[in-house]
C-alpha cells in the first residue's frame, strides 16, 4: 500500500508532517513535486510490483501526475508481468488527451470509463496538466483510503491518511460515490467548488443473477468436481497474485538472516477459509522456493469463572489448523513467531519437522 497526496499551500511544517505520515505506508521511495506554486504533490511508494520501483508522483512527457495506490487484479486493463500498475495507469490516462475545452463532466466521465475496466482495490490522484485540473477518488468498494484535509471549509490536501496539522485543520474521508475534482488555477478553493460524478449504479450490482452462477447450482454436477473446479480457481487467483510480486522482494529477502525471510502471510483464525488460502499459498510458490510464509493469529485470552487462564477459541482452531496443515503438506518449510502482551500476532513453525520442539515451546511461553 503505497502513500499519496496533494497538499495545497503548504507550509513547511505541514509538508513534512504528510511527508512523514505517508512515509509509513510507502518506505522503499519518498518524493515531493511541486507542480506550480502552491500545488505539491507527495508520493511514497512500497514497491511490490514491477521488476523497479515506479517512483511516484509519476509524471508523463506533457506534465500530468498520477498518484496511485492500487493493484490491478483483472478486467478489461491488461498490466503485462513485471510492469507496474502506475505505470500502466498513467500510459492509459495520459492517452486520454483530455482538452482545456472540454467539460469537466466529460473529463471525468472518460476517466471513470478507465478505472471502470479495473478489477482491484485503488486510490488516486491525477492532475491534467492541459486543464490545470486534478481528480482524485476511490473505487465504488472504499478499499483504498483517501481524506480529505479541510480549513475553514477550504480545501488543503487530499491523503491517504491523517496527519499532524494546526487545530483549524479538519480531516474528512472521501466518499466512495464518484470521482471528485477542482480547478487548480486557484490554490484556495473552497470545498462548494469541487465538483462530483457519482459512479454508475451498475458498478455496485453483481454483473448476474446469482441464480444464473454454474457453481451454485449442484443439480447436474458431481460435488467432488465442484470442490476441484473451486480449488482450481482459488489456486490460480493466488499463484497469479504471487506471481505479479516484485523481484525485488526476492532479492531483499536473501539479505536477510534465515529466520526473518518471510514476505508473506496469511491472516490465520485455523478456519477453513484460512487453511485452504493457506495450503494453496504453499502450493503456489512451489518447491523451488523454500520462502517461509507467515501465519498470524490475533486472540486476546481470558480467565474463568475459577480466575485460570484459558486460551481463547481463536487460538485454539489455530493451533488445530496448524497441526492440519502439517498432517497434509509434507514438504518443510518454515516461519518465525513474535509476541505481544494483549494483541499477540503469531507466527509459527509450518511443515517444518521441528515444528514440535519449537512451537511447543512458543504456546508454553504464551
Amino acid at each position: 500500500m503505497c502513500g499519496i497526496g496533494v497538499l495545497l499551500r503548504p507550509d513547511g511544517s505541514s509538508l513534512e508532517s504528510a511527508k512523514r505520515a505517508l512515509s509509513n505506508r510507502g518506505p522503499d521511495n519518498v518524493e515531493v513535486v511541486e507542480a506550480k506554486p502552491g500545488l505539491t504533490f507527495l508520493g511514497a511508494v512500497l514497491h511490490i510490483q514491477g521488476d523497479v520501483i515506479m517512483r511516484q508522483p509519476a509524471i508523463d512527457g506533457i506534465g500530468n501526475i498520477l498518484l496511485w495506490n492500487g493493484e490491478v487484479f483483472g478486467g478489461e486493463l491488461t498490466v503485462p508481468v513485471g510492469t507496474s500498475d502506475t505505470t500502466a495507469m498513467l500510459a492509459v490516462l495520459g492517452a486520454l488527451a483530455l482538452a482545456s475545452d472540454e467539460s469537466t463532466e466529460q473529463s471525468t466521465q472518460r476517466i471513470m470509463s478507465i478505472l471502470l475496466k479495473i478489477h482491484g482495490p485503488f486510490s488516486f490522484i491525477f492532475y491534467s496538466s492541459a486543464q490545470d485540473r486534478v481528480y482524485f477518488g476511490r473505487d465504488p468498494f472504499g478499499r483504498r483510503s483517501l481524506v480529505l484535509s479541510l480549513a475553514n471549509e477550504y480545501i488543503t490536501g487530499i491523503t491517504s491518511c491523517c496527519f499532524a496539522v494546526n487545530n483549524d485543520t479538519q480531516f474528512e474521508e472521501v466518499p466512495i460515490s464518484g470521482i471528485f475534482s477542482f480547478s487548480a488555477a486557484s490554490t484556495t478553493i473552497p470545498r462548494s467548488q469541487c465538483d462530483h460524478t457519482s459512479w454508475p449504479e451498475t458498478c455496485l450490482r453483481l454483473n448476474r443473477p446469482l441464480q444464473d452462477l454454474s457453481l451454485v447450482s449442484t443439480e447436474s454436477r458431481d460435488i467432488g468436481e465442484l470442490s476441484k473446479d473451486f480449488l482450481t480457481l482459488v489456486l490460480q487467483s493466488v499463484t497469479k497474485r504471487v506471481s505479479r510480486l516484485s523481484p525485488s522482494l526476492f532479492v531483499q529477502r536473501e539479505r536477510l538472516p534465515g529466520d526473518q525471510r518471510c514476505f508473506v502471510g496469511v491472516l490465520f483464525s485455523g478456519g477453513i477459509d484460512s487453511l485452504l488460502l493457506a495450503a494453496a499459498l504453499h502450493l503456489s510458490m512451489g518447491e523451488a522456493d523454500r520462502a517461509p510464509i507467515e501465519l498470524i493469529n490475533i486472540a486476546f485470552d481470558f480467565r474463568d469463572q475459577q480466575g485460570k487462564p484459558s486460551a481463547a477459541p481463536d487460538r485454539l482452531a489455530g493451533i488445530a489448523g496448524l497441526f492440519a496443515l502439517k498432517v497434509i503438506n509434507n514438504k518443510p518449510r518454515r516461519t518465525s513467531c513474535c509476541s505481544l502482551k494483549l494483541l499477540i500476532a503469531l507466527t509459527v513453525l509450518l511443515f517444518s519437522d521441528c515444528f514440535q520442539t519449537a512451537s511447543g515451546d512458543l504456546w508454553k511461553s504464551m
